[in-house]
């Protein structure tokens, strides 16, 4: 037994009561069933019983969540008893570690505690003075990208507008509200003119309109322009000698479109091809719409040359339109695509793992979600490990396995210098560049193209990365 999963029926109890306003109570007659509730809604959040000669607890999860859970942890199970969608059994056979087993009750809690309302409230809290977002962007800051309705019903009865500024939400035009719930809109352009905002009138909006187009001219232009290098060398401790110096071109968020056509996606792959990388890795959004459409303007990616080969995953994208054709298209344009599974390459006798998991976007079809356990199951100990994920909302967690590098992409580096602090926010603290956590190092790629629905590039280029890596001393 793990001497860090120790953690009793006693214990387990003593942890969900720590949390504020909760209370614990026996439902059934069968005194070996024991929950703890919050006491604001009465919700339960624990349950704790014996089944088969073990403790077991049923725990409320996230549904982006649960299947990880699941697959981290084989004592960790769809919930006995209860709705499979929403609860997790765990038993506490030794296998589970107690910070695991306390972050899962966490998680249970503020779940059944923290409402879409509150999250709402939170969201805009997080809103900087001299900014402003849309009720779209508070809804997916939120958690839910479909809720922009219910964001503006919150924000019309907030019940602190002191320390929740909901003055700066405005629709996706970026007008004002013409009914703000507290003093009318010359009040909320008032407060935006105190936080440094300028508030386009009736009166100046003509003037101001080509100075507005030429902007969107110009983020445009950067948008389509080539992307330009970045150079990034990776130090790794024990970097076998015949690792040093090994490159990869890491290519994100092509998002091949009407846009982002075949001419472009050309000059993309020369661009890379006389970098001559050891290996390539396209880290996901590779194209927009259905393969009879746009087949023609991905086939460059065909002639992308590397002596180790072109390594892809999918990204939340490929999940939207034509899923299995797009992954039965890939593989013929050479790429070796990577489903929570890895590929061990051989580097002049060292062994190198290029690991790849699927997106979270899965889930929503029905599709295989992201299982770093299962795509790193079988890589020798001591090997080095190159993760590729297109998101990184889950990295602090795939730091706890032996990956020496994480390459991500889908934030486009926030696209407008200013407001990738919303990106940063909705991706759990990372948009662009490099970021330590603990052993293992993320780069976050700004995207080689662009998205045609936001075809606006400003301060944030887009990027074509070249890894190098290095021995560390």
């Amino acid at each position: 037994m793990n001497q860090n999963c120790m953690i009793t029926r006693e214990a387990a109890l003593e942890f969900g009561l720590s949390f504020q306003n909760t209370y614990t109570e026996r439902p059934f007659r069968d005194q070996n069933w024991q929950v703890v509730r919050a006491r604001e809604n009465k919700k339960i959040f624990l349950w704790i019983y014996e089944r088969n000669g073990y403790v077991n607890l049923n725990v409320k999860a996230d549904p982006e969540w649960r299947d990880f859970w699941r697959s981290a942890y084989e004592s960790v199970q769809a919930g006995y008893h209860q709705n499979k969608e929403h609860w997790n059994t765990i038993i506490l056979n030794g296998t589970v570690p107690d910070k695991d087993i306390k972050r899962m009750i966490s998680e249970s809690y503020d779940l059944v505690t923290y409402s879409p309302t509150k999250k709402i409230y939170e969201a805009v809290k997080q809103i900087p003075k001299g900014c402003v977002a849309t009720y779209g962007q508070v809804a997916e800051m939120a958690g839910n990208p479909r809720m922009s309705r219910a964001v503006g019903n919150a924000l019309h009865k907030n019940p602190d507008p002191e320390h929740i500024p909901c003055y700066r939400v405005v629709n996706f035009r970026g007008e004002l509200s013409g009914a703000f719930a507290f003093g009318g809109k010359d009040v909320q352009k008032k407060l935006l003119e105190a936080d440094g905002i300028e508030v386009v009138t009736t009166t100046t909006a003509v003037s101001l309109l080509s100075i507005a187009m030429l902007v969107a001219a110009f983020g445009s232009y950067s948008a389509l322009s080539q992307p330009p290098i970045y150079r990034l060398d990776v130090p790794i401790k024990n970097l076998p000698d015949s690792l040093d110096g090994f490159t990869i071109a890491q290519l994100s968020d092509i998002h091949a479109s009407p846009l982002l056509d075949r001419s472009r996606l050309v000059k993309v792959v020369e661009r890379t091809n006389a970098l001559k990388p050891d290996m390539v890795a396209v880290t996901g959004d590779i194209v927009d719409g259905k393969t009879e459409a746009r087949l023609q303007d991905v086939l460059p990616l065909k002639e992308l040359h590397a002596p180790y080969g072109v390594f892809a995953i999918e990204g939340n994208h490929e999940h939207y339109v034509d899923y299995d054709a797009w992954m039965a298209t890939y593989p013929t344009l050479n790429m070796t695509v990577l489903h929570n599974s890895h590929r061990i390459l051989d580097v002049n006798g060292a062994k190198l793992a290029i690991v790849g998991i699927t997106d979270p976007m899965a889930a929503r079809y029905h599709r295989e979600y992201p299982d770093i356990k299962k795509a790193m199951s079988g890589i020798p100990e001591g090997t080095v490990s190159i993760l590729l994920s297109h998101q990184v909302k889950y990295s602090r967690d795939y730091a706890k396995y032996p990956i020496a590098l994480q390459l991500s992409g889908h934030t486009h580096g926030g696209q407008i210098f200013g407001m990738h602090w919303l990106a940063q926010i909705i991706n759990k603290g990372f948009v662009k560049d490099k970021y330590q956590i603990g052993d293992m190092l993320l780069y976050v790629n700004r995207g080689t193209g662009l998205w045609y629905g936001f075809p606006v590039r400003l301060g944030i280029p887009s990027e074509i990365t070249l890894v190098t890596l290095k021995k560390k001393n």
